[in-house]
């Protein structure tokens, strides 16, 4: 895990994702644009049994991918709050 640059708040993608409308103070890692990220891909599989993107994180807490950050939206301005990215 010490491999992943986990910020507050993470999103994994592969180009532009619409999930970044929602912390637009967070700069999603695009894996197409690192060197590593098939390897970074792998390892957010291990953690969170999730290869797809975008993969969001918030607080190191896997919370999935857009429709499940979608369905978190009633909560979402707390959990970023609590975790200093709001």
């Amino acid at each position: 895990m010490e491999d992943i640059p986990f910020h507050a708040a993470l999103l994994v993608a592969v180009g532009p994702s619409p999930a970044t409308a929602w912390a637009p103070s967070t700069s999603p890692l695009e894996l197409d644009k690192v060197d590593d990220g098939p390897a970074i891909q792998d390892a957010l599989r291990e953690l969170s049994g999730q290869r797809t993107v975008p993969n969001i994180y918030i607080g190191q807490q896997h919370i999935g991918g857009n429709s499940d950050l979608q369905a978190k939206s009633g909560e979402l301005k707390a959990l970023l709050k609590e975790v200093g990215a709001a």
